[in-house]
């Protein structure tokens, strides 16, 4: 009965890290496609000489409004 509650305790503890793993992994990825493509939008708007105004709402993950004026 021991043994298999341990088991039991080390396969939760698997699934929970790889869930973290996972969770990390896609909000980085979502935060460098923001960066990139708010980089995008901001040397756009430069080149047809807008002025750029930003409000980033999540640090985490860089979500973000833009206007160009």
């Amino acid at each position: 009965m021991r043994k298999s509650k341990n088991n039991h305790i080390f396969n939760m503890s698997i699934v929970l890290c790889t869930a973290l793993l996972v969770l990390s992994l896609l909000t980085l990825s979502a935060r460098a496609m923001n960066h990139k493509e708010l980089e995008q939008l901001i040397s756009g708007c430069e080149k047809v000489g807008g002025e750029v105004e930003t409000i980033v709402h999540n640090q985490m993950t860089n979500s973000y409004s833009f206007t160009c004026h």
